[in-house]
């Protein structure tokens, strides 16, 4: 009986340390401090912010951006919006569903001169350094970063990362694009990615590009989709 009550014993300790040891353990990406990015005034967060509140809108409900001065047009499958914002062009496309519901909206930054809030390549680095590793869309779908897509402007060859943090070191160069991939999935490569978020509808999540454009700052574009409302 004595043996009983000490095996059981030795197994309470062991159980008791091994679990002490998981919970102290570190547990990777997770204890990196999470930024809200909804609550950022980087002018690329603030404007993906307005891209992503697009998503579940009916067409109807478009018409409030007249109320905010962009120009507001039907063009087919989509709703074409545009407004210059400090010095940048912001075209919104807005496209919708057979039941008239925004699945996919796509946002493009064209700096028209100096001065402008994405001017320089710090500014862009720290938009994509505070979405971290993470976000959540509004309409709930939580999107992990799955792999930075990059090449010199004068190359064809491309290269692929899947390490967040080694996507946002890269991040040094103008004479470099880049396209980073958030997504609710995983996938094989680049081109699942691109399709099941910006063709098929099958992802909900988001693609970030951007280059150099000039002195004048730096070409953006961002796809945000809702496959809930595709």
């Amino acid at each position: 009986m004595k043996k009983i009550l000490l095996l059981t014993a030795v197994v309470i300790l062991t159980t008791l340390a091994s679990c002490n040891k998981k919970n102290n353990e570190p547990s990777g990406k997770d204890d990196k401090p999470k930024v809200d990015w909804t609550q950022s005034d980087n002018f690329v967060l603030v404007e993906l912010r307005e891209a992503s509140a697009t998503l579940g809108l009916t067409v109807s409900d478009l018409s409030r951006f007249e109320d905010e001065d962009w120009e507001v047009s039907a063009e087919g499958s989509y709703i074409h919006l545009e407004k210059t914002i400090n010095k940048v062009d912001v075209v919104m496309n807005c496209y919708f569903n057979e039941d008239k519901t925004v699945f996919h909206t796509t946002c493009a930054f064209d700096p028209t001169s100096k001065g402008n809030p994405i001017e320089k390549l710090s500014y862009v680095k720290e938009a994509v350094e505070i979405l971290n590793s993470q976000f959540t869309l509004p309409t709930s779908d939580v999107c992990d970063f799955r792999m930075m897509r990059y090449k010199k402007i004068t190359s064809d060859s491309y290269k692929t990362l899947t390490s967040f943090d080694e996507s946002l070191a890269k991040i040094e160069n103008e004479e470099y694009n880049y396209t980073f991939i958030w997504a609710d999935q995983a996938a094989s490569d680049f081109d699942d990615y691109t399709d099941g978020l910006l063709v098929l509808g099958t992802m909900s999540g988001l693609e970030m590009s951007f280059a150099k454009k000039s002195d004048d700052g730096y070409i953006i574009t961002l796809d945000v989709t809702s496959k809930k409302y595709n």
